[in-house]
């Protein structure tokens, strides 16, 4: 399966486009990849470049910090539903969050 993810991407980035069969053998290849190791999958040609100051970063990380955040009727859980939604990260975990938006100046 793994190497199915593989080829699959450096077609991908031979050619800069994947035929709609192969875009969808590779999506699910994903999904059973991240339901077996429980692990997420960000694939490098899905991020989005985002050309944001350290300040921004750091505001957008500490939505996921607040204490309002967990309970359902604050609304600060669906705007950051939303967020992920626009950069197509609809299973994400608090570590790959971190990950994604990890840069140097954090550490």
């Amino acid at each position: 399966m793994l190497s199915l993810i593989l080829g699959l991407c450096e077609k991908r980035q031979a050619n800069d486009a994947l035929s709609k069969r192969d875009y969808a053998a590779l999506r699910k290849a994903g999904k059973r990849f991240e339901e077996i190791t429980g692990l997420g999958l960000i694939f490098g040609f899905e991020r989005i470049e985002v050309n944001a100051s350290y300040d921004l970063i750091r505001l957008w990380k500490a939505i996921r910090n607040l204490p309002e955040f967990g309970h359902a009727g604050s609304g600060i859980h669906r705007l950051f539903a939303q967020m992920m939604k626009v950069f197509r990260l609809n299973k994400i975990s608090r570590s790959s969050a971190h990950n994604y938006y990890n840069r140097k100046e954090d550490e």
